[in-house]
């Protein structure tokens, strides 16, 4: 992979934080300070996607909804039924 280095400070206890999920994950804390980087970068593209729509006016945008008794929680892969 090819970029250009990037020097940042970060506090301490953000450190730690991303450090402690490294190690959890087995994963350098370089790979997840770009997994971070690539997922912040996607989610806020998509969210000034969806901006620039509304504002144009996009004309059919498909809306699901969900009943209440439809509506599960997932928690650590285990899924079950919202009261």
């Amino acid at each position: 992979m090819s970029g250009a280095p990037l020097s940042l400070l970060l506090p301490a206890d953000l450190l730690d934080r991303l450090q402690a999920l490294a190690d959890r994950d087995g994963k350098p804390l370089a790979a997840v300070l770009l997994q971070a980087a690539e997922e912040f970068a996607d989610r806020w593209e998509d969210y000034y996607q969806t901006c620039d729509a509304l504002v144009q006016g996009e004309p059919e945008r498909t809306t699901l909804s969900v009943s209440p008794e439809e509506e599960t929680v997932a928690d650590c892969g285990e899924t079950g039924t919202v009261p």
